[in-house]
């Protein structure tokens, strides 16, 4: 029962992801190739903290084709602290993977 409600969810994650995609990049969606793209990903999360808000799907072109990313360990605790301490809104960050 448990590995069905898994399946479910990363099936309905995978859709979400899917449809993100399909849709392109937006005023609340943004698309960055990699992690080395530090500053336009602060640049941009400081642009959805003053507006609507947003999501920044990293590992993907441009034209919405996936590239992946290699995240370790401490990655994401730290790209978290440089957009909270380098933005002046608190920001809300979370991580999906798939």
């Amino acid at each position: 029962m448990i590995v069905e409600k898994i399946n479910a969810t990363g099936t309905r994650m995978a859709n979400a992801i899917q449809q993100m995609l399909d849709a392109g990049e937006s005023e609340i969606l943004e698309f960055k190739q990699s992690l080395g793209e530090i500053r336009e990903i602060i640049e941009t999360a400081g642009a959805f903290a003053n507006g609507q808000g947003g999501t920044i799907v990293i590992g993907v072109t441009n034209a919405g084709r996936v590239l992946g990313v290699d995240i370790g360990k401490d990655t994401l605790e730290a790209l978290a602290n440089s957009i909270q301490q380098q933005t002046e809104h608190q920001q809300c960050a979370s991580a999906h993977f798939r």
